[in-house]
């Protein structure tokens, strides 16, 4: 079975911390089309140098995840957005998952967070279909299914 994230094949391709990027540089405005997030401001976000940023950003945009540009700063690409949302989508029905299996919510949470990025899109919309297409995941926010009108709406279920 392909695992893909974003049209990534491999599993190493887009890690958990390159969510973290992405996630970041959304939460700051770097929405595509909108405002460009400087790299000082993803600094203080993420609690790491700007050195240590202007490296990963510059890996994120060799991804095709983030847009640069030299003194305005970053945003996310439709892939990079696409890339999150899946990774939020996925998080939250593998919540859902072990909620209905009766493990408590911030458990559910600390799992969820370090395997969302190794499920397939074919096995979460399984999980989905099984679940019953859940709107909401156990914290009471939105699932932002791929594709749908969510994906400007994104709230970070898990991600914080």
């Amino acid at each position: 079975m392909e695992r893909t994230l974003g049209g990534f094949r491999s599993r190493s391709s887009v890690t958990l911390r390159n969510i973290e990027y992405l996630k970041a540089v959304y939460k700051l405005g770097g929405k595509p089309g909108g405002c460009r997030v400087r790299i000082s401001d993803l600094s203080r976000e993420l609690g790491v140098s700007a050195s240590t940023v202007s490296i990963m950003v510059r890996r994120l945009e060799f991804k095709g995840l983030l847009s640069v540009k030299d003194n305005y700063g970053v945003c996310l690409t439709e892939k990079g957005l696409q890339v999150l949302v899946e990774y939020i989508w996925k998080h939250a029905i593998l919540e859902a998952v072990m909620e209905k299996a009766g493990i408590d919510a911030n458990t559910a949470h600390m799992i969820a967070k370090s395997l969302a990025q190794h499920l397939s899109n074919d096995e979460a919309w399984a999980l989905s279909k099984a679940l019953g297409m859940p709107t909401h995941c156990p914290h009471g926010r939105r699932i932002p299914y791929p594709g749908t009108q969510l994906r400007f709406e994104v709230e970070y279920c898990g991600l914080d």
